[in-house]
């Protein structure tokens, strides 16, 4: 099986660049796309 898309997590509040760089070189070695996603906790702005 090949993959062509790898999918990275990237945390708000942590320190993501290992996991970016790991996932790079895969990416790279496989010619694969490379997607990074985070997700939050949505904030709103009530109007006034």
């Amino acid at each position: 099986m090949a993959f062509k898309t790898i999918m990275v997590q990237l945390d708000v509040d942590a320190i993501a660049a290992p996991r970016i760089a790991m996932a790079w070189d895969l990416a790279q070695r496989i010619e694969a796309d490379l997607i990074g996603f985070c997700a939050a906790e949505p904030h709103f702005v009530l109007p006034t």
